[in-house]
């Protein structure tokens, strides 16, 4: 059948705004990796670990106006799955939307287990085999529901969302960059002797998520303009965060390196004993959030 066909037969109401693929890009970018990473940076760079982030956040620029550029060009759902047939033809298509199809599928399993642990934190019993398995029901079932419905819900939940955890992220930012001990921060070096591929590396993951944007073009307003505003604005928006986090938790944190949850601590200076519920109950939230773009992307 002809690119054509297919794009007809698949037409669906345009009713996506670029605010709606803005909140699907933080939801693809922003799940729970940022509440782990920053102990895996310091770990390699020490100090310097928040000049990192932004040397990524660079690198991963050039993909994302990759992105942006054939994002232009086309209207219809699907995104390198549609780019990669209309260059490489039908089979490299084939390849490569399976190849999407299946890391969002097994990232969808691996966030909701891994909301599981977290929401372990409040009601313990979730984490037992009866809980796992109502919540690894129950989660993806109102999400499916929700889109279901029509993807102007879909997308207002995740824009919610998304407002959410970057709101309460920068807040995080903000409120810790006052606690921070700037001293720390006298030995940060750009020596080419340190692990800088090796950061960069480890982060790109908590960059990427942002292709998950381009998949449902067919459903938005104005693909061509909106999806490449909001890819390039949410990934400055992102890098803005991590970098601000990265920097309090370096300069709050003495022990970062090792730290498990390096946001719980950090967050314990300026928050208290309150660090760990809030901390986790953001982090459930992100998780969500990154599920509920997950559930409007992929189909």
């Amino acid at each position: 059948m002809a690119p054509q066909a297919i794009a007809h037969r698949a037409a669906v109401s345009r009713r996506m705004t670029r605010w709606h693929l803005a909140g699907l890009s933080i939801n693809g970018i922003i799940g729970a990796g940022i509440f782990g990473v920053p102990s895996s940076a310091a770990r390699i760079l020490g100090v310097s670990s928040p000049i990192a982030f932004a040397l990524c956040a660079v690198i991963v620029y050039v993909f994302v106006l990759c992105f942006a550029e054939a994002a232009s060009h086309f209207t219809e759902s699907g995104g390198p799955y549609v780019y990669a047939r209309t260059v490489f033809g039908r089979f490299v298509g084939f390849e490569v939307g399976w190849a999407m199809w299946l890391a969002r599928v097994s990232a969808f399993a691996a966030n909701t287990n891994l909301l599981v642990a977290y929401a372990g934190f409040f009601v313990p019993e979730i984490t037992s085999p009866v809980g796992r398995t109502l919540v690894l029901t129950i989660v993806p079932a109102l999400l499916m529901v929700i889109n279901i419905r029509g993807v102007t819900g879909g997308a207002r939940f995740g824009t919610i969302l998304a407002l959410f955890k970057a709101g309460a992220l920068m807040l995080f930012g903000v409120l810790g960059l006052a606690f921070v001990d700037w001293t720390r921060f006298s030995g940060v070096t750009f020596s080419t002797q340190a692990n800088w591929g090796e950061a960069i590396l480890l982060l790109i993951y908590a960059y990427t998520g942002f292709e998950g944007t381009v998949f449902p073009s067919g459903e938005a307003k104005d693909p061509a303009k909106d999806t490449a505003w909001a890819l390039i604005v949410t990934l400055a928006i992102s890098a803005i965060i991590y970098m601000t986090v990265q920097t309090v938790a370096v300069g709050t944190v003495p022990g970062l390196a090792s730290s498990e949850k390096p946001l719980v601590d950090s967050a314990q200076i300026f928050l208290g004993p309150l660090a760990g519920s809030l901390i986790s109950a953001l982090v459930c939230v992100s998780i969500i959030g990154n599920l509920s773009g997950n559930a409007l992307a992929s189909p």
